[in-house]
């Protein structure tokens, strides 16, 4: 079996001096901010809990854990758990850092301008997500038993990729020769009428989308 499963080893990290030192300066910086995570906890309590950059914090901390986790291993071996856990670490260590500044008179106001707008943008979205369902689960009916189906047609073969692909298309990545006209031309597209209906619907959507997010972030 040449499958190679999640968690199988891909390389191995160099446990040289140097890898080694710079792993022990980040245990002992997530020590000491995790003993400053706890007293701000017995301080704070409740409204701790309710801060979201402390939730952030806390998943830097334990994502960089297991991100140098392999240093203490005899063997050092890597598998696809560091590799999500570093990936996390390097996205959440510079959002933290876009979150410090905020701190600062000359930035820090386009660093709060930044979070309402982000904000404002989620609540957007949560709305618009009944609409990136259903057309993903029709897109999905109309669109998974394509015959000699196209790479493009591939995101479609399953609902969760169905779903991720109508949330691009929601962005504006429509591809309508290669999902569509190809697709219609060699008469593979097996109800053509309600598929062109479904896409006009969803660019008409999309307009009015992208006009709700200008008012809503303007």
């Amino acid at each position: 079996n040449n499958s190679i499963s999640h968690n199988d080893c891909y390389e191995r990290i160099n446990q040289s001096t140097t890898i080694r030192v710079c792993a022990g300066i980040i245990f002992f910086y997530i020590a000491l901010s995790s003993l400053r995570e706890l007293i701000q906890i017995y301080q704070q309590r409740l409204h701790y809990i309710l801060e979201i950059v402390n939730l952030i914090s806390w998943i830097l901390y334990i994502s960089t854990l297991i991100m140098v986790a392999p240093v203490c291993k005899a063997d050092g071996a890597i598998t696809n758990v560091h590799y999500s856990a570093a990936s996390i670490s390097v996205f959440l260590s510079w959002f933290r850092l876009l979150l410090f500044l905020q701190r600062f008179d000359q930035v820090g106001i386009y660093v709060v301008m930044f979070l309402e707008i982000l904000q404002t943008l989620i609540k957007v979205l949560l709305v618009f997500s009944i609409l990136i369902i259903a057309f993903g689960l029709a897109f999905y009916i109309l669109l998974s038993k394509i015959i000699d189906p196209q790479p493009n047609h591939l995101s479609f073969s399953n609902i969760p990729m169905s779903l991720l692909r109508t949330f691009s298309m929601m962005l504006g990545e429509l591809d309508f020769v290669g999902t569509y006209v190809n697709t219609y031309y060699r008469d593979q597209l097996k109800v053509p009428v309600t598929s062109f209906l479904i896409l006009s619907k969803i660019t008409f959507d999309l307009t009015f989308e992208s006009f709700s997010l200008s008012i809503a972030t303007g």
